[in-house]
């Protein structure tokens, strides 16, 4: 079964709460007045919004049986899209007053009844009056949560540990649902839906809240060896046998360290029971790294997710490789795929791949030729590797992206580096007459304004 791609993911999130409060009007007795439809806004933009939230809780925690359905190793833009989604559901759900008031005439014929309004006697709050002002409160602390995510001067750490607040907001949510919802919306199978929702969520948001982030996918890997480069610390770990797939990531987490200090690699290559991780040397996560004694034994979480270069089954098939940097740990990790795949004759395509680097003297670069080059001296008609040097040639822009497309007419392509690069590399694929679902892409921009399409 392959994974759920995360834009399909997010829609059927968002499609299944939202048919479930449709279907349920069939039966349900709604109360044809201002104030009926006024409520019948609030629960429906509440309910739907409630249920996607306690999808981004479960999400967030990345458990074992969930990888099997949802591609997590693109989670953060399935968070950013129902996070989205969110935000628009609670603006309609605290201003569905305001709305029903401007709407709900044109529908409703208004009743001039005269309300009994029951108050609480005492001096004390009543329960529904404290789940009212609790969702004020929770939904301004959830705006500042939001815009707080869009300052790029924040701290990621600082930034990650306010996230833990939204498990909170959850649970919090979840009184005021309970409270506020009316009976006779209890028979709405959003309602149910929601329930079923909260018990899954429920245990994961105070996982969330204690102990942060991550799934149970976690193993010690003692480190063998730690080469510092210009540009990479090269780290080989010894792991047990679940990690041995190359073109998936990991979270690497430092020792005595909380799991706010968890941060996704590829896996390079594999051989036995080692583990090939590249590191950028800059930044104070690398400098930790460098300062590791050589006994030092770190956390794994994973693997997630797979290589995103697809290769060329067919002899119609043209594709387009496009690596940028680290992004070119993908291409190393499928180097030994592609060459199985070319001895045993199942590549009848060809594939053309582009090393976007800044000089010749890449470490990465230097480690990934020599199994490149023999590939593509053997398999001419299959393979092919060109390295583009931006201190040689200049920045690689649009213009020159488009005009290597438009030369060689792929038929897919996939790239790993930038959000630029890929944006750029996307429009040039585009451009030259390929299909946008032919277009693949690592999504790793944890906090980007918007995904690269």
């Amino acid at each position: 079964m392959q994974p759920i791609k995360p834009k399909r993911a997010a829609f059927i999130c968002l499609i299944v709460p939202t048919l479930l409060y449709a279907i349920s009007l069939l039966w349900q007795d709604i109360p044809p007045t201002l104030k009926g439809g006024i409520r019948e806004i609030q629960f429906a933009s509440g309910g739907i919004s409630y249920a996607l939230a306690a999808c981004l809780i479960i999400s967030a925690c990345r458990p074992c049986w969930l990888q099997k359905i949802i591609a997590l190793d693109q989670y953060y833009l399935f968070h950013k899209i129902i996070g989205l989604v969110c935000v628009l559901l609670v603006l309609l759900h605290f201003y569905a007053k305001d709305v029903g008031r401007a709407l709900l005439p044109l529908i409703v014929e208004p009743q001039t009844t005269t309300a009994t309004i029951k108050r609480a006697t005492g001096s004390g709050l009543s329960l529904r009056q404290v789940a009212e002002i609790s969702g004020l409160y929770l939904t301004y602390l959830s705006a500042l949560l939001i815009v707080l995510t869009f300052v790029p001067s924040l701290p990621y750490r600082l930034w990650q540990k306010t996230h833990k607040l939204f498990s909170l907001i959850f649970l919090g949510l979840l009184l005021h649902a309970c409270v506020l919802t009316e009976k006779y919306q209890y028979v709405n199978l959003l309602s149910w839906w929601c329930l079923v929702l909260s018990l899954i969520a429920i245990p994961y948001a105070l996982r969330l809240l204690f102990k942060g982030s991550g799934s149970t996918l976690l193993a010690s890997a003692p480190l063998l060896s730690l080469h510092v480069g210009t540009r990479y610390i090269k780290m080989e770990l010894q792991v047990e046998p679940p990690f041995l797939k190359p073109g998936s990531f990991v979270l690497l987490k430092l020792p005595q360290q909380r799991d706010e200090t968890a941060h996704p690699y590829t896996i390079a290559s594999t051989w036995q029971n080692t583990l090939t991780l590249y590191v950028s040397a800059r930044g104070h996560f690398a400098h930790c790294l460098k300062h590791l004694p050589q006994t030092a034994t770190l956390q794994l979480e994973g693997p997630y997710g797979a290589t995103v270069l697809p290769l060329a089954y067919t002899s119609a098939d043209k594709i387009w490789w496009l690596c940028q940097g680290s992004g070119m740990v993908q291409l190393m990790a499928i180097l030994p795929r592609l060459q199985r795949a070319a001895q045993s004759g199942t590549i009848n395509g060809q594939i053309k791949a582009l090393c976007l680097v800044h000089d010749r003297y890449d470490e990465l670069l230097l480690d990934l030729l020599p199994q490149a080059n023999a590939i593509a001296a053997h398999y001419p008609q299959n393979f092919s590797l060109e390295v583009w040097c931006t201190k040689d040639k200049g920045r690689f822009n649009a213009l020159q992206a488009f005009q290597y497309c438009k030369q060689e007419h792929f038929t897919a392509a996939a790239c790993c580096g930038s959000t630029l690069v890929k944006s750029m590399a996307r429009r040039a694929f585009i451009a030259q007459g390929g299909n946008a679902d032919a277009f693949y892409a690592e999504y790793t921009a944890w906090r980007s304004l918007r995904p690269f399409s």
